[in-house]
């Protein structure tokens, strides 16, 4: 059901922010190409400056890969809770 939200058109993703707590680079390049097959050039060179950022880098040793999980994790909770309360 997610994957096709990101291919609709008239999704409401216009928030930039949220894509920062993706952890997944398969999910960030499926966000990208969506971006690049509806012509929205900015939002998809936003995103690959996300994919190019070295946090995602999958040579990276296990504790900081779990590190990382943790605090975008959090900062997805946190983001959340601000919409909600």
């Amino acid at each position: 059901m997610a994957f096709n939200l990101l291919k609709s058109d008239n999704r409401w993703d216009s928030i930039f922010e949220w894509y920062k707590c993706v952890g997944s680079v398969t999910l960030l390049e499926f966000i990208c190409a969506a971006h690049h097959r509806q012509g929205h050039t900015a939002k998809r060179d936003m995103v690959k400056k996300l994919i190019e950022s070295p946090d995602l880098n999958a040579n990276n040793k296990r504790n900081t890969k779990l590190e990382i999980k943790n605090v975008k994790k959090l900062e997805f909770c946190r983001k959340l809770w601000r919409l909600y309360s």
